[in-house]
């Protein structure tokens, strides 16, 4: 159960996200997708959004957010209480894996929540999840020596074709690895956008192996290949 503070782009007509995701600067604004019409926005590059959205629709978007409070810890910088609140989180959860010299008090980590702002400490939970993930796989060696051992398409392989899948209207027929339940399935997606999370690129999209809305890693994409769309393409999806 997490609470965070998000930064979210609404629209009427879901083509503006697709026309915001037809180019690599449009889909780095994205942090997130919420559903069809509403995506979670990096709110530090917001003036950019508002000058591309502007540039793309002829006319600007509405920014309705309240004015942005200043840091509760002064003496920390801006940010720094939820940065040590990562770095606390992430001891203590290496501690659950390996033997460390000392524990860190579950009160400490408190109160370093308590001081950092809401935005910042959201950001921080995101990417202390991430952190944790690469550690569980790098502790169980999948990081080093993937399950899938036949060759592994390069991520800007991968991208092409996925950019060219959306750009030319196809499905996309994959092998994919889903680290959590170390297996790899056969999908078949209905991509909808590319998206980035820092430096890691997700394909959203529709799964008809699940019959719902999916993100997919793309450096955990084994096999992929463009196939034409069914004629019963799924276009209600919520992610």
């Amino acid at each position: 159960m997490v609470i965070r503070r998000l930064t979210v782009l609404e629209v009427d007509d879901a083509a503006i996200l697709s026309r915001l995701s037809e180019r690599r600067r449009g889909r780095s604004h994205v942090v997130r997708t919420l559903g069809r019409r509403a995506v979670a926005v990096d709110e530090g590059r917001l003036a950019a959004l508002v000058r591309r959205l502007t540039e793309q629709e002829g006319v600007p978007p509405c920014v309705d957010l309240p004015p942005e409070e200043p840091p509760l810890d002064p003496g920390l910088g801006r940010g720094g209480a939820a940065h040590l609140w990562l770095a606390a989180r992430v001891y203590r959860a290496l501690a659950q894996l390996v033997e460390l010299p000392a524990r860190l008090p579950h009160e400490l980590v408190q109160h370093l929540a308590s001081l950092a702002e809401p935005g910042a400490l959201s950001a921080s939970q995101v990417a202390y999840e991430q952190v944790l993930e690469a550690l569980r796989d790098a502790i169980q060696g999948r990081a080093a020596f993937p399950v899938w051992t036949e060759a592994v398409l390069p991520v800007a392989e991968s991208v092409a074709l996925i950019e060219r899948a959306l750009a030319e209207g196809y499905a996309l027929e994959m092998d994919y690895y889903t680290a959590g339940r170390d297996v790899v399935t056969h999908r078949v997606v209905e991509p909808h956008r590319l998206e980035y999370r820092g430096q890691v690129a997700y394909v959203v999209g529709f799964c008809r192996r699940a019959q719902e809305g999916r993100v997919f890693r793309v450096d955990r994409i084994r096999t992929l290949e463009l196939v034409p769309l069914p004629p019963e393409r799924h276009t209600g999806w919520e992610v």
